[in-house]
């Protein structure tokens, strides 16, 4: 009887280690896949802003310097950075509609940058999306022109004020 003990023991042991390496196992395999998953991880800073682009004439040394020239626009923003002087001339989120402003104003003669930015604006973002879907719509220069002026002083009036504000 004492041998039957034993081998009562040796199996309890036996299975005792099979289920906890088979737990180990599944627990391990379920960890892993969680790093393997189709969803796609956002990112934690910036997740909730909008992209847009700023098309830019230029970046002026003095404040004259960009007064004189810019007197061909008709209306433009700027923002000191670095002792910098940095004209903008329009703002959309479209890329298309990036190429288009700055192929109108290249075409009228002046070189256009374009400059990346994101920021949480929902008020300016609607704004712009509506512009956006007017720009895609037109092919007519003044119409251009208009939009952009438009769209730059909703900027200066929804975001730029509205951080001043703050």
């Amino acid at each position: 009887m004492d041998n039957n003990c034993g081998d009562n023991m040796k199996w309890k042991t036996i299975l005792s280690v099979v289920f906890a390496v088979s737990v180990g196992f599944l627990m391990g395999k379920f960890m892993l896949n969680q790093y393997n998953s189709e969803y796609e991880l956002a990112p934690v800073f910036n997740q909730n802003s909008d992209q847009y682009y700023f098309l830019s004439q230029g970046e002026y040394d003095s404040f004259d310097d960009m007064e004189k020239n810019m007197m061909g626009f008709d209306y433009y923003i700027y923002e000191e950075k670095n002792d910098k002087f940095i004209t903008y001339v329009g703002i959309t989120k479209n890329y298309d509609n990036m190429m288009k402003i700055q192929g109108y104003f290249t075409n009228a003669g002046y070189t256009i940058y374009v400059r990346d930015v994101q920021f949480n604006n929902e008020a300016f973002s609607v704004l712009v999306d509506q512009y956006d879907q007017m720009l895609k719509e037109t092919e007519d220069n003044q119409t251009i022109k208009g939009i952009c002026s438009q769209i730059l002083a909703k900027y200066e009036e929804l975001v730029v004020n509205s951080d001043s504000s703050n």
